[in-house]
């Protein structure tokens, strides 16, 4: 049985914080853009996808406080 990994990234068109389970391209589920996981910012990888929502209001957070534009 093989794990499924979510990936925390942020879309280089909308900036939004969001989860993915791609690994070579996913779709931004805000602004409809196609992305290669390799040419964004993936912040975390985790397997446990309970985690996901907290990583992504954690991640959102961080970001901003340090000033980084974000929605």
């Amino acid at each position: 049985m093989s794990s499924r990994y979510y990936r925390i990234v942020i879309c280089p068109n909308c900036h939004r914080v969001q989860a993915t389970t791609a690994s070579r391209r996913f779709k931004c589920r805000f602004c409809g853009r196609s992305c290669d996981i390799s040419k964004v910012r993936v912040l975390q990888v985790v397997e446990d996808g309970m985690e996901v929502p907290r990583l992504i209001v954690y991640w959102r957070r961080k970001l901003l406080k340090e000033g980084f534009k974000v929605v």
